[in-house]
C-alpha cells in the first residue's frame, strides 16, 4: 500500500513543480469570453440611457481584460452584483471602476473577491452607438494550481512514510529477545513502539546476517538459537553388536 502511495504521489509532485514553473514564467494563459458587436439605443428621456452589460463570475485575482471600440461617446463600468442591483434601483452607486466618455478603449479588472460582476457600456450619446467588443479571461493562476497538485502529491509521500515499514534497531531486537528469552513478537513491537509487521521484517534481515533468531509461526514466540534438529532413526539397521562380557 505504502509502494503504490509514493509512485503515485511522484508524477503528482512533478506537475505540481511544471505547473509552479510555467506559472510563474510564462504568460498567463486566457480564453476569449466574447467577441461581437452589438447596438445600443439612443436615449429617448434626458438622463435616462441604454446598457448592454456582461455578467462574469469570476473568482479572486481572475483578471479580465474588456477591449471595445465605437464611433460614439460611451461610459464603461465595472459592478460587482450588489453595486449592479442598487443602480438597478435608481440608487446612487460607486462603480469599482469607471471609463466615462470615451470612444474605445482597453480595460482590466482583477476582483479581490470571488463574485458575479457587471462590465457595461452605457450610451451617453444623443444617437445610436455600436460597439465591437472582445472580452477574454484570465484562469485561474496556474502558479496556485501547481500548489495545489504539489501539495496533494505531498499528502500522498507523507502517506506513503507513514504507512510504510519503518526501520527498527536489529541490535535493540536481539537484545530484548536474548536478555528476556522466549518473548511474544506483539510485546517485542509494543516495547519498540511500532507493529509486528515490522518487528517480523527486522528478524528476516537478522536471519540473513546468520543469527540465530527464530519465530514460531504458531505460537509468535521469538527465540534465540536454533532448536536441536530430532534424532534420526532408520528403520530396519542393525543395532550396535553388544561388547561380549569377560570371562
Amino acid at each position: 500500500m505504502h509502494q503504490k502511495l509514493l509512485i503515485t504521489s511522484i508524477p503528482f509532485l512533478a506537475l505540481g513543480l511544471l505547473a509552479v514553473a510555467v506559472g510563474l514564467f510564462a504568460a498567463p494563459l486566457t480564453t476569449l469570453v466574447s467577441n461581437e458587436q452589438k447596438t445600443i439605443k439612443a436615449p429617448v428621456v434626458a438622463d435616462f440611457y441604454f446598457i448592454v452589460f456582461w455578467p462574469l463570475q469570476l473568482s479572486a485575482g481572475q483578471e479580465v481584460e474588456f477591449q471595445y471600440t465605437t464611433a460614439q461617446s460611451v461610459s464603461f463600468y465595472v459592478m460587482d452584483k450588489a453595486t449592479y442591483d442598487q443602480w438597478q434601483q435608481n440608487q446612487t452607486v460607486t462603480p469599482l471602476l469607471s471609463a466615462p466618455d470615451e470612444t474605445g478603449g482597453v480595460h482590466t479588472y482583477t476582483p479581490t473577491q470571488a463574485d458575479k460582476y457587471y462590465f457595461i457600456i452605457q450610451n451617453t450619446s444623443s444617437g445610436i452607438a455600436t460597439v465591437v467588443v472582445t472580452i477574454k479571461e484570465q484562469f485561474v493562476e496556474l502558479v496556485w494550481v501547481g500548489v495545489a497538485v504539489i501539495v496533494f502529491g505531498g499528502v500522498l509521500t507523507t502517506l506513503g512514510f507513514v504507512l510504510g515499514p519503518k526501520m527498527v534497531n536489529g541490535d535493540k531486537v536481539l537484545t530484548i529477545v536474548q536478555s528476556r528469552g522466549p518473548i511474544w513478537i506483539v510485546d517485542i513491537a509494543s516495547m519498540l513502539g511500532t507493529s509486528r509487521t515490522d518487528v517480523e521484517l527486522c528478524i528476516m534481515k537478522l536471519r540473513q546476517r546468520g543469527i540465530p533468531i527464530m519465530i514460531d509461526a504458531v505460537t509468535g514466540n521469538v527465540s534465540y538459537g536454533w532448536y536441536p534438529p530430532p534424532p534420526v532413526t532408520t528403520q530396519g539397521s542393525t543395532p550396535p553388536a553388544q561388547p561380549k562380557p569377560q570371562s
